[in-house]
C-alpha cells in the first residue's frame, strides 16, 4: 500500500494490474515490504516505489516477445530495477532488451530458472544481471517433490557460470 505507480497490463492492454498468480506481489513485497514487528518482516527496499507490470495470463503463462516488450515500457517509463522472475534468460533478446534498458540507466534483474539443472550453455549476459537460489544452509536451493506414487519432478534453482549472484529462495516470508 502506498509504494506503487501506475503501470501496465500486456493481458488485455490495460491499466488493470491486480495479480494473476500472486507471484509478482510476493515478489514486490520482498522488496518494498513495511517493517511488521509482530512477524518479523522488512522489505529490503521498504521506500522505493514499484511499478507493477503483469505479464501472464489466468494460467500464469506469458511468451518471450510479452516480456522483451515488458523490459522496454518498463524502461521506457523511467523504471530503475526491472525484476524478471520468469523463465527465457538464455534467449538472446533478453540481452538486447537488457541493452536497450541499459542505455535508458536501467537494470535488468532475471531469474536464473528453477528447473534445477545445470544450464552451462546459457549465455552470460553483460546487460542482464542473473539471480539463482539457496536454501538456508547456504546451499543452492534444491527440491524433488513427489508427484505421484513413484514419480519426482526436480527443481530448484539452476546453476551455472551465467549466474551473477544468489538470494534466499526457499522458506522466505513475505
Amino acid at each position: 500500500v502506498g509504494r506503487s505507480v501506475p503501470g501496465y497490463s500486456f493481458v488485455g492492454d490495460s491499466s488493470d494490474t491486480s495479480a494473476n498468480t500472486h507471484h509478482g506481489t510476493m515478489v514486490s513485497g520482498l522488496i518494498v515490504g513495511h517493517y511488521n514487528k509482530a512477524i518479523g518482516t522488512m522489505g529490503i527496499a521498504p521506500f522505493v516505489k514499484v511499478m507493477p507490470m503483469r505479464i501472464t495470463s489466468s494460467r500464469g503463462s506469458t511468451d518471450l516477445k510479452t516480456i522483451v516488450n515488458c523490459i522496454k515500457m518498463s524502461a521506457d517509463r523511467g523504471a530503475k530495477v526491472i525484476n524478471v522472475s520468469f523463465t527465457g534468460v538464455n534467449n538472446q533478446s533478453i540481452e538486447e532488451a537488457g541493452a536497450y534498458a541499459a542505455n535508458l540507466g536501467s537494470l535488468v534483474v532475471y531469474s536464473a530458472g528453477n528447473q534445477g539443472k545445470n544450464r552451462r550453455k546459457y549465455p552470460d549476459h553483460k546487460n542482464v544481471f542473473i539471480v539463482g537460489g539457496t536454501q538456508e544452509s547456504g546451499k543452492r536451493w534444491n527440491c524433488n517433490k513427489r508427484i505421484w506414487r513413484f514419480t519426482f519432478k526436480k527443481s530448484g534453482s539452476n546453476y551455472g557460470n551465467f549466474v551473477d549472484a544468489v538470494a534466499p529462495a526457499r522458506n522466505v516470508l513475505t
